[in-house]
């Protein structure tokens, strides 16, 4: 495939524009849709946010400039926001899945045994590690939708940890938020660790002392 002449592309964007553009109503548009977003995704873990051009992306996902614009009206902004929204949705959905609701002290186990597992697994893989180097040098844009969905799981683990004080499996005098804090930076910071040491030591450290406080 010929490489595309690199040329300046700027189109303000913000937050708000995520909801209003257009969607590709038709199944043969989603699919443009799609192409577009994961080709920019795979190019963006790749080489990292500050250096991809919507040339570039137009390359790898076969578009033109005006099907590119159809899709991501404000530009590359914008897709680097739902491209960020996307990725961190799927890491973090990935680390909860499997133990269902952290509801019980099983639960709460058997995730963090399936967490150690992973990265012990992958080492230098790690999605979240990948994920924070290049957003280095995001747009406050992407910091922003990263920042609110991990805001977002943070509130999800606290209302876990309340929901066992309701059902008296952790004590009351457990401060829910601040345990919640401590197990979302252990998986973030842990992870982060793996990736640079190969090692899940720190993960494992981290991990462990933040449930010690809720005695599991």
């Amino acid at each position: 495939m010929s490489s595309l002449p690199q040329q300046k592309w700027t189109r303000k964007s913000s937050l708000a524009s995520l909801g209003a553009m257009p969607s590709g109503n038709t199944a043969k548009g989603q699919h443009t849709r799609a192409r577009i977003l994961s080709g920019a995704i795979e190019l963006l873990l790749e080489q990292g946010t500050g250096t991809v051009t919507l040339d570039e992306i137009r390359a790898r996902t076969e578009t033109s400039k005006s099907q590119l614009f159809h899709y991501f009206p404000d530009g590359k902004e914008q897709l680097l926001l739902e491209v960020a929204q996307h990725e961190t949705e799927r890491i973090l959905q990935r680390i909860h899945d499997g133990a269902g609701p952290l509801t019980t002290r099983q639960a709460w186990r058997r995730w963090r045994d399936q967490m150690l597992k992973q990265h012990d697994r992958h080492g230098e893989a790690c999605p979240l590690y990948i994920l924070a180097s290049h957003l280095a040098a995001a747009t406050p844009g992407e910091k922003a939708v990263v920042s609110q969905i991990i805001h977002q799981w943070n509130n999800s683990i606290r209302r876990d940890i309340e929901q066992m004080q309701s059902a008296g499996e952790v004590a009351h005098s457990v401060d829910a938020s601040k345990i919640a804090s401590a197990i979302t930076a252990a998986v973030c910071g842990g992870t982060t660790m793996t990736a640079i040491t190969g090692s899940p030591q720190h993960l494992t450290d981290a991990l462990d002392y933040a449930l010690n406080q809720l005695s599991i």
